[in-house]
């Protein structure tokens, strides 16, 4: 499996991934007529920026005629040309005073220096749960999971803390690391976020057997 990591957007979205398949994805801006496989919501961006297609045993990569260019390891590449992709390399997406508004790096799973990069950054926190903390991907039942910063924030700092449970407070300081204030995230901020990631973990949300509450404790995530 191949994919593209987030490295630079915006907060809520930087370490997200986005699986590519043998069909072409298009990278671009989304709007109501168009409905990029890839959205990337700025406004630098074009709506049709850029597209990965797979090519026999590689994947390959052309700017679709940017308003504001695509750059390969910083390096600007020319419009309607299509460039092979290499395991590990960085595209930048709107350029803008000579830097990337956008930077997603490109993760081939097939690539024979995956085992090197990944060996021993793996947690298998749970019989359900893999996480590669060097990649950033979290595998759920065995299926790759699409998640937010801070869901995967989240989630890693449950596992590490497996069988116990986490203050919202401790949550706060892990999860939202980069506000001054831990006052200013609210309780409902916090309900908001687990109620998500459950609705990705969980078999049955409603029910929530794996990651569990309890009033005045906080939150656990479980091995079951």
């Amino acid at each position: 499996m191949a994919y593209l990591i987030v490295e630079k957007w915006d907060k809520e979205h930087e370490g997200k991934l986005f699986a590519l398949g043998q069909s072409v994805a298009l990278i671009g801006r989304p709007s109501s007529t168009n409905k990029p496989e890839i959205p990337i919501d700025d406004p630098w961006v074009s709506r049709g920026h850029l597209e990965i297609s797979y090519n026999h045993d590689h994947f390959v990569l052309r700017d679709m005629g940017s308003d504001n260019g695509t750059q390969i390891n910083g390096q600007p590449i020319e419009s309607g040309k299509q460039y092979p992709l290499k395991h590990g390399q960085t595209l930048g997406l709107a350029i803008i005073a000579g830097k990337p508004r956008v930077t997603l790096r490109f993760w081939d799973s097939d690539d024979t220096t995956m085992a090197g990069i990944s060996a021993g950054n793996e947690i298998n926190a749970a019989d359900w749960l893999r996480i590669d903390e060097n990649s950033k991907q979290v595998w759920i039942d065995g299926s790759l999971l699409d998640l937010s910063k801070k869901e995967y924030k989240l989630v890693c700092y449950l596992c590490r803390n497996k069988g116990k449970f986490c203050s919202k407070d401790s949550i706060i300081e892990e999860v939202w690391s980069e506000v001054k204030d831990p006052g200013a995230v609210s309780d409902a901020a916090i309900e908001t976020l687990i109620h998500r990631l459950r609705e990705k973990v969980e078999p049955n949300p409603s029910s929530p057997k794996r990651i569990i509450s309890r009033k005045g404790f906080g939150y656990m995530l479980l091995d079951n």
